[in-house]
């Protein structure tokens, strides 16, 4: 199976609206055959690139229209993709 075909059978039972990295297809092929493949399914609208490295299924609600994750929720899938820690400060914290 190709790296397009595994990355597109595993999108199709993953949950739309909520974002992933790109190191979740890691085990998958080459990092430029992922990132080709998953360039290919944000042409085609299957996939939504929202930041470098970070994508989510498009999810439409007919209530609300495009639904799109929180703040917080890329914060903390891009700080889990960079190997970072994010930290509040004091004035957060109480």
């Amino acid at each position: 199976m190709s790296v397009a075909a595994t990355i597109s059978n595993r999108l199709k039972y993953s949950h739309k609206g909520r974002p992933f990295s790109v190191n979740r297809f890691a085990e998958v092929g080459s990092r430029a055959a992922v990132a080709q493949a998953l360039a290919r399914l944000v042409r085609t609208g299957k996939l939504e690139r929202i930041t470098r490295g970070i994508y989510m299924g498009p999810k439409f609600s007919p209530y609300a229209g495009w639904i799109r994750p929180s703040l917080w929720t890329v914060l903390r899938i891009l700080t889990q993709h960079n190997q970072e820690t994010l930290q509040s400060h004091g004035a957060e914290a109480i």
